[in-house]
């Protein structure tokens, strides 16, 4: 199935939007502080990386990998913070062991999963036992930016 949007194309457009999350991740943020070990945290679709280069300003002494499926996105997030690690890859199809992250997110972009069940899948495949998973997300059709996806 072809997306109905190219994300490599429009990868240069994403850090010019005001409502990409440019902030850190306070749940990650509070596990970190609830648990006072250093973090392993994957960011499933984590698009130019705005999200992982801010916890990482904040937080440098935890482990971040950034996942996106689109090569483009990877790339200009790997320019904002080489200190992070960032993939390549699909979120149904994860290339790291089980057990492998203490914090999983998934962030603005579900609506976007292809393999929905396959991803989740994945996702409590990779988490570490008492790890923890967040997803946020919105009913697509309620965003603003709507028309670009139908």
């Amino acid at each position: 199935m072809k997306p109905r949007v190219d994300y490599d194309k429009i990868a240069h457009l994403y850090d010019d939007d005001a409502m990409r999350q440019k902030q850190p991740d306070a749940d990650m943020l509070a596990l970190a502080d609830r648990t006072g070990r250093r973090i392993r945290a994957l960011d499933i679709a984590c698009g130019t990386g705005n999200q992982l280069a801010a916890n990482r300003l904040v937080a440098p002494e935890h482990l971040y990998i950034g996942l996106d499926r689109h090569g483009e996105m990877i790339r200009r997030a790997a320019s904002k913070d080489r200190a992070i690690g960032w993939v390549h890859g699909d979120g149904a199809q994860l290339p790291f062991r089980d057990g492998a992250f203490d914090y999983v997110s998934n962030q603005w972009a579900f609506h976007h999963v292809r393999d929905k069940v396959g991803m989740l899948r994945e996702t409590h495949r990779v988490l570490a036992r008492g790890g923890q998973f967040t997803m946020v997300n919105q009913e697509p059709r309620r965003m603003p930016d709507w028309p670009l996806y139908a």
